[in-house]
């Protein structure tokens, strides 16, 4: 089935973002929306290395319906009960249940990629939940520890393990004895495009440092071994960015309808006259986030240089194939000076004449898209909704 890829994934190698042809759609209803759901996914499969008949053993994970607009349907897999993390394929399709796109996704080679040893993939988990939590705290607090340091075992929702450090082992590491218990559970992550590993996911809280920084971190820990496979930092900063654009320096920090401003938009006459407005500087606009309507996750993490931010991957599309090709004359903005993106549009020369040009056409689409993600953010395109995000935090 024809379609338009817009990214993939380097390491599973199969779309992210994918168009669908809007000239073929479902010739009849099905009974559902998850049926059609799974009708395109089908039509599609040979994009996700798929067999059509794998697609009825996905797991409908969520349907998202609000009675109008679009419908989205996720799908996840596991492999003998155990989730495979960070996959899962989301359909929006409009009210006709024909779908519009497909993003993230699923493959329908893990059973052959796990092979685990030949082993079902539960016997590959060595290692116990509660071992898990106990390796991802002393990586955390630097204090090696043990399972006597715990206490308050029991299951949690989602399919989690919980636990609690003692308050005499938290004091050891200077840990806040208010900190959030821990929590893990059993998954399997892709390494590679043909390996797959036993994991726990767990979470951890030693709670503030003596400078007051969080220390609230996600891990992923090998289930044969215990190594850290990744440690990811789940706090995120308020992080002040300026940007030099067309668009409102204070209040909504609204993007202008354009180079001339809105001065003179809708036009007065509302007829073709001719009237060309003059075009207006732009101007330093410094802000974080839309927080003025209730949004306050960052659109660029702390030290960021580039137009790469969780909501936008704002970049000049240059080189084959499709998408940003490190190593070609594909490029990001970036910054001009810390924490800033300032340059100025000469709109006497065309886009593409040089450098500065286009950095600025850059941090205006990256200003522009996030801003967008946020204003529709708060009036209720949220990440249940479908808006698009690389991390749902």
């Amino acid at each position: 089935m024809r379609a338009r890829v817009s990214s993939t994934d380097s390491v599973a190698r199969v779309p992210t973002f994918l168009w669908a042809d809007r000239d073929s759609q479902l010739a009849t209803r099905p009974a559902s929306p998850e049926a059609a759901a799974r009708q395109h996914i089908a039509r599609y499969a040979a994009h996700y290395r798929l067999d059509p008949a794998q697609v009825g053993a996905l797991q409908l994970r969520d349907l998202h319906d609000t009675g109008r607009g679009a419908i989205i349907a996720r799908f996840g897999r596991s492999i003998d009960g155990i989730e495979v993390l960070g996959e899962q394929l989301s359909v929006a399709m409009d009210r006709s249940w024909n779908v519009v796109a497909m993003t993230g996704f699923v493959t329908g080679d893990l059973p052959a990629a796990a092979k685990l040893r030949g082993s079902r993939a539960r016997d590959a988990f060595k290692l116990s939940a509660p071992d898990a939590i106990v390796r991802a705290y002393s990586d955390l607090s630097g204090v090696h520890l043990d399972a006597s340091d715990f206490e308050g075992h029991g299951a949690a929702a989602g399919g989690y393990h919980q636990a609690r450090m003692r308050s005499s082992s938290a004091l050891r590491v200077g840990a806040n004895l208010r900190a959030e218990p821990a929590r893990g559970k059993e998954v399997l992550f892709r390494l590679a495009e043909d390996s797959l590993v036993a994991a726990y996911y767990v979470e951890v809280d030693l709670g503030n440092d003596a400078t007051r920084e969080p220390r609230f971190y996600s891990y992923l820990i090998a289930a044969d071994d215990g190594r850290v496979l990744s440690k990811n930092n789940l706090v995120a900063y308020d992080n002040p960015v300026t940007y030099r654009v067309y668009a409102d320096s204070s209040g909504l920090f609204m993007p202008w309808d354009g180079p001339q401003g809105n001065d003179n938009t809708p036009s007065a006459t509302g007829v073709p006259d001719g009237f060309q407005p003059p075009f207006v500087p732009a101007q330093l606009v410094t802000l974080s986030s839309l927080g003025v309507v209730g949004v306050n996750d960052p659109w660029l993490p702390p030290g960021a240089t580039e137009t790469l931010g969780n909501n936008a991957d704002a970049y000049l599309d240059i080189s084959p194939p499709d998408g940003f090709t490190p190593g070609t004359n594909d490029r990001r903005g970036t910054t001009s000076s810390p924490a800033t993106f300032d340059y100025v549009f000469d709109t006497s020369l065309s886009a593409d004449a040089k450098g500065t040009q286009q950095s600025a056409a850059l941090t205006q689409l990256f200003y522009n898209v996030n801003w967008f993600h946020d204003w529709y953010y708060a009036a209720g395109f949220t990440e249940t909704a479908g808006n698009a995000q690389f991390s749902n935090y």
